[in-house]
């Protein structure tokens, strides 16, 4: 019975950790409140300008690769280089993947997925000083 009460609190703290996010569906309808002031210009321009997209990311820029299959994960520490960067194109929405924003305190975090649930990536954006950045990039692929 005792376990009963445990899944369901963590259930209720899942939940609940869950009201700063926003989707796609509700950037569509015009959520404009939800995220920070100016993240939305800053988030465009980064994508539409690679000397801005260059300027607005912390390197070496720290991130995770994971590789997961039905047996084993596993996890490699990435510290990307403005040398080895691929320049991000901005997010199309064609139905292939969803994306959703996170709120945690002072930084953005974005999440991408591919709809048959293979690929996830996460990006980070907190502002330093006045202006936004890209404080890190992640990846999880699945290979089942």
């Amino acid at each position: 019975m005792l376990k009963n009460y445990k899944l369901i609190f963590l259930f209720l703290v899942l939940c609940s950790c869950n009201q700063n996010k926003i989707s796609d569906s509700e950037q569509v309808k015009g959520n404009e409140l939800t995220l920070p002031n100016g993240f939305r210009e800053f988030y465009e321009a980064f994508h539409s300008d690679s000397s801005y997209q260059m300027n607005h990311i912390i390197f070496p820029l720290k991130g995770v690769r994971t590789r997961k299959d039905s047996m084993e994960s596993l996890s490699l520490d990435i510290e990307y280089i403005p040398e080895k960067w691929k320049l991000h194109k901005p997010y199309v929405n064609d139905g292939s993947y969803s994306r959703t924003f996170t709120l945690f305190g002072d930084i953005v975090i974005e999440n991408l997925i591919d709809n048959m649930g293979l690929l996830n990536i996460e990006r980070r954006w907190a502002k330093i000083d006045t202006s936004w950045n890209l404080i890190y990039y992640g990846s999880t692929e699945k290979a089942w």
